[in-house]
């Protein structure tokens, strides 16, 4: 099985079984460590079309996110539809580049007819001024451009965890002989 990285939209693939899901050979997150990574000039950019939806907010305690009522959007990976069902935040990051922890990352969790699930990824760094879960067919998308955010924005978040979830994020795993793919959407 192999991971894929890009440069602006890393796309971690990870279509695994029940059994290497429990063994824990094939887990997220990880270290994306870019002098690693193999460039593959097949993938595609992501195909994301979100709209407005009704959804409601969810705090589980050990982190806080959102839930849709309603079609929110789709997301679009070598022509397989996912429909956009939840979004939920880690405090600080749980991937990694190049050992590199971040602020944040926003978990967007999207599933296929097929009950397959994408997850898109989005990293934060703190700027001035995703619930642990065994499945399996899983493709990871972690987007390269790292996002802003603000110390009052994190704290906003972290307000309504439980006192022992305040730092929700899970270890990184081991590659496990994993390759990830870099998509270096400059040089399409």
């Amino acid at each position: 099985m192999a991971l894929r990285v890009y440069s602006v939209v890393f796309l971690l693939s990870l279509l695994v079984g029940i059994a290497s899901a429990i063994d824990g050979k094939r887990q997220s997150p990880i270290n994306i460590q870019r002098n690693m990574t193999v460039h593959n000039k097949q993938l595609k950019p992501l195909a994301r079309k979100y709209k407005p939806a009704n959804a409601t907010l969810v705090n589980k305690g050990f982190s806080v996110g959102v839930r849709f009522e309603e079609d929110a959007g789709e997301l679009w990976i070598d022509a397989k539809s996912y429909t956009l069902k939840q979004v939920h935040w880690h405090l600080p990051s749980e991937h990694r580049i190049d050992s590199q922890q971040f602020a944040a990352e926003l978990h967007m969790v999207h599933r296929a007819p097929d009950n397959s699930t994408a997850v898109v990824a989005v990293l934060y760094q703190e700027a001035n001024a995703a619930d642990p879960f065994i499945c399996r067919d899983v493709n990871w998308s972690i987007l390269g451009k790292v996002m802003s955010i603000s110390k009052e924005q994190i704290a906003a978040m972290d307000t309504p965890l439980n006192s022992d979830c305040k730092r929700n994020a899970r270890p990184c795993q081991p590659l496990n002989g994993r390759e990830v793919d870099l998509y270096d959407e400059l040089s399409c």
